[in-house]
């Protein structure tokens, strides 16, 4: 669902609001965009990279581009694991990282030290969380 919302509405409306270029958008998901299935399949990461690499060429070209890794999950669920979502972020990075697009960069939060104050559940942060997520990419990612 994610995908498609971001593809269908997100795309037109951060092109619409960057189009005098100097932003930084950063791109931010989560655990569902891992894939909706108990195995991962890197047509999930591809698929975002596409619309990203895309739009670094075109559209954005005068904005930089930071899209942030997933964040690590609490709690293995069934479907959700964080091998999921190590997966996807690995794919993304070396997508991202082998672009050639300079303004086009992968954000790695995944030293971050969450504790169990962290999250709300096994997956969504607390503020705290939240907070720690946000100051790393202002201090790690953003402008670096």
């Amino acid at each position: 669902k994610s995908y498609a919302w971001f593809r269908d509405n997100a795309l037109s409306q951060i092109t619409a609001k960057t189009s005098g270029g100097g932003y930084n958008i950063i791109l931010w998901w989560g655990v569902n965009d891992t894939g909706n299935s108990k195995t991962y399949s890197s047509t999930w990461a591809k698929n975002y990279y596409n619309q990203y690499k895309n739009y670094a060429d075109t559209e954005w070209k005068q904005n930089n581009i930071y899209v942030v890794g997933i964040s690590p999950l609490r709690n293995d669920t069934e479907e959700f694991t964080n091998a999921k979502v190590n997966s996807f972020n690995k794919d993304m990075k070396s997508m991202i990282n082998s672009s050639g697009s300079s303004n086009l960069r992968f954000c790695d939060i995944s030293s971050i030290s969450f504790t169990k104050n962290d999250y709300v559940d096994f997956v969504h942060h607390s503020k705290s969380g939240y907070e720690k997520v946000y100051n790393y990419i202002r201090n790690n990612c953003v402008g670096k």
